[in-house]
């Protein structure tokens, strides 16, 4: 049995091309080292401006191991015709514990 704990992540909208007709939205992948990307959160865009935090709960295995690799990329899907079709932000990161044996749980 794979166990799964919860990550926060936070997230900002740096500029704000919301369409209300047709919203966007905000989508956040992982990458653990060579292999394929999952997509681990989406969230709908909103009207809230620029500069907007978005907090965000990502799974992450136990079973992934103490030092890996890995990588995160948020996209924002504007869904506008007057803006960029996309805005891409990337993060390398890297587990910092065994999860599966490093933790005790309640």
């Amino acid at each position: 049995m794979c166990i799964v704990l919860d990550v926060q992540l936070q997230i900002m909208k740096n500029a704000d091309h919301y369409n209300p007709t047709s919203p966007g939205n905000f989508q956040v992948f992982g990458f653990l080292a060579d292999r394929f990307s999952h997509l681990l959160a989406q969230l709908p865009d909103t009207p809230s401006g620029a500069l907007t935090l978005y907090n965000v709960t990502l799974p992450v295995p136990t079973t992934a191991p103490a030092g890996a690799l890995a990588g995160l990329q948020v996209i924002y899907n504007t869904n506008n015709p007057k803006a960029p079709a996309a805005f891409f932000a990337c993060a390398d990161v890297q587990i910092a514990a065994n999860l599966d044996t490093d933790f005790v749980r309640n």
